[in-house]
């Protein structure tokens, strides 16, 4: 038995390269009794967009009255909130019985962290009686642990890009492949934006499962902040226009809802969902005077998304990057090269991290080690009127907020 929450979760941090695979865990859910079938879902995969368009979903649901339960990662606070209810994370003491209750199981099929996570998330959202549940895929989706969902109501496969290729592929289509295993038959599927090779691929295995595949909407920005969607006005948070993609991909998705399996969800709902919709570390604002944005752009399509709305930020702009070893690092740094005023490299203590010093390709690059001396630096040098951009891997996001938090001094 697991005492507290912070034992609980670095044994389960222990897990994380273990497991005997999705064969296996499919397995189990079924000797359970496949908790995870028993609850409405939606399935979303995709190479980038996925958190944001899960919390847009959920968002436009909660507006409407209904209970959703959300399964994301990796986490950006807290290992716990990766599964919520209406946003809000599980709590540590349902989490650790959850844990224990499954401990035995858990150590005879060798789950690892991500299995163990998807266990917990289906069995509280079963105990909390939620009325749906919608899940992000971990990693690809053929294999994923999550693709144990037998029918949910809609798949989603939000964008295709070149990540994690030594495990899925090392192109686009065949990454593609992979994520388009989350397809069931007879169940309609959502896609956004996608090259024509990439389309193809996820046309033909939509075929194959008899799953109608329905392209997202198209938008129509007007402001830095408002977007159209089928003659209706949106506002987001923040100015990122490729979390206008996203939510317009999850907007789709709710019309799906409506249309396929008569959701009610007014207009209003929408609109009051995709504007009060927060997902933390997506071009989200931590401060202003000077503009600090965290954005977990950890590959270079997310890169491109983030430089594609930075344009709305105040100059100066400092960029703080650090990266894993596994990413296509050299290829970020030369994009953000092109259009930084200042670019500062760092490392954080993560086994998989990328050292600073490798990251600095040009003399006019600053190398800082230490993680906060260069968020600190990327700060004072944006000074009052400036911004501050940090960007990389999710783990670097999540300490930068963690520490940018305990500050004190943001205006959140």
């Amino acid at each position: 038995m697991l005492g507290t929450i912070l034992e609980a979760n670095e044994w389960i941090m222990k897990r994380k390269n273990i497991g005997l695979g999705h064969k296996v865990f499919c397995e189990l859910m079924n000797d359970l009794g496949n908790p995870q079938d028993n609850i409405p879902s939606i399935h979303i995969a995709g190479t980038n967009g996925k958190g944001s368009t899960v919390t847009y979903i959920k968002d436009c649901l909660v507006e409407a009255g209904y209970k959703v339960g959300t399964f994301t990662s990796p986490h950006i606070l807290k290992h716990q909130d990766r599964i919520r209810i209406n946003g809000k994370w599980i709590d540590d003491e349902s989490f650790l019985r959850l844990l224990n209750h499954y401990l035995n199981i858990i150590e005879e099929k060798q789950l690892n962290m991500f299995d163990i996570d998807m266990l917990i998330a289906c069995a509280y959202f079963n105990e909390e009686n939620v009325d749906i549940a919608i899940y992000e895929v971990g990693l690809g989706g053929r294999i994923d642990c999550t693709n144990c969902l037998s029918h949910p109501l809609v798949s989603v496969i939000t964008s295709i890009g070149l990540d994690h290729m030594e495990l899925l592929g090392d192109t686009v289509e065949k990454i593609a492949k992979e994520k388009a295993g989350i397809i069931k038959k007879g169940v309609p599927c959502i896609i956004g934006e996608m090259i024509p090779s990439v389309k193809s691929v996820i046309e033909e295995i939509a075929v194959s499962k008899q799953s109608e595949l329905i392209e997202s909407k198209k938008f129509i920005q007007q402001t830095m902040d408002t977007f159209e969607v089928d003659d209706v006005c949106y506002k987001i948070y923040n100015s990122a226009k490729y979390q206008m993609r996203n939510a317009t991909v999850a907007l789709t998705v709710i019309d799906c809802l409506q249309r396929k399996y008569k959701y009610e969800i007014s207009i209003q709902n929408k609109i009051d969902g995709i504007l009060k919709s927060h997902w933390e570390g997506r071009f989200e604002i931590i401060q202003k005077q000077p503009t600090i944005i965290l954005d977990g752009a950890h590959n270079q399509e997310g890169i491109s998304a983030l430089l594609e709305s930075i344009y709305v930020l105040p100059r100066p702009w400092i960029f703080v990057f650090s990266a894993l070893k596994d990413k296509p690092a050299k290829s970020m740094i030369e994009q953000i090269h092109e259009i930084a005023d200042e670019l500062i490299v760092t490392e954080f203590d993560f086994y998989r991290v990328e050292r600073a010093k490798n990251l600095k390709l040009w003399d006019d690059i600053l190398c800082v080690e230490n993680t906060v001396e260069a968020i600190n630096k990327g700060i004072e040098d944006a000074h009052m009127t400036g911004s501050c951009i940090l960007c990389g891997s999710l783990y670097f996001i999540s300490e930068a907020r963690r520490y940018l938090m305990n500050r004190g001094d943001s205006n959140e």
